[in-house]
């Protein structure tokens, strides 16, 4: 059974996430927006993504330092494509950190779960036709907007939002967001929130 949890990111630059392929029109790269709402939105699968290449780098450097202390041979770290000879004698040509999986494997070397991303966010099918996929252990939904930043001649930027969009971040997520002063976000007025008292996760 999954707990679920709520935050808030605080974009520390200007964010575009473009729509998928079939939504673009000729070279406008449009906005990835909510169905209903019309606002941007970031996809679960985009955030899933930018905390698994967070965490895949940690992994390969276990799986270099592991390798290395069991005097295994490991290609220059300037090679981030390792060349293979098959039995037929072709070349085959894989990353750096394929390669250094395959090594693991063979050893039945694991790197340990808090580091590994394939553990936290699932492992991706090898081939359209492989059924190698796991579960995830942790999930993302879509991040919807919130708050917008507008420039104001004479005051820094001003936070901009609506009613509406007020009114939905607390029915969604009221019972798990807590104020600074340790009110539950369920619990005010929707015309009584204000940015500066919400907790906010930089990434």
């Amino acid at each position: 059974m999954y707990q679920k949890g709520y935050g808030i990111i605080d974009t520390l630059a200007p964010l575009h996430v473009g729509a998928t392929a079939g939504e673009e029109s000729g070279n406008l790269n449009l906005i990835f927006r909510d169905q209903f709402t019309r606002t941007g939105i970031i996809p679960g699968s985009s955030l899933r993504g930018r905390f698994r290449s967070e965490m895949r780098p940690k992994r390969q450097l276990w799986l270099e330092k592991t390798l290395a202390d069991r005097n295994i041979n490991i290609p220059d770290p300037s090679e981030r494509e390792i060349v293979e000879i098959l039995d037929n004698g072709q070349e085959n040509r894989i990353s750096r950190l394929n390669w250094l999986e395959k090594k693991a494997k063979e050893l039945k070397v694991e790197p340990p779960k808090e580091i590994d991303e394939n553990f936290w966010y699932g492992t991706s099918a090898d081939s359209e036709l492989s059924d190698s996929t796991t579960e995830a252990i942790v999930k993302f939904e879509y991040a919807s907007l919130l708050w917008i930043p507008v420039f104001c001649p004479g005051q820094p930027i001003v936070w901009v939002s609506s009613p509406k969009l007020l009114k939905r971040y607390q029915r969604i997520a009221g019972e798990f967001v807590t104020l600074k002063d340790g009110t539950k976000l369920k619990d005010i007025k929707p015309s009584l929130l204000r940015i500066s008292n919400i907790q906010v996760l930089k990434l």
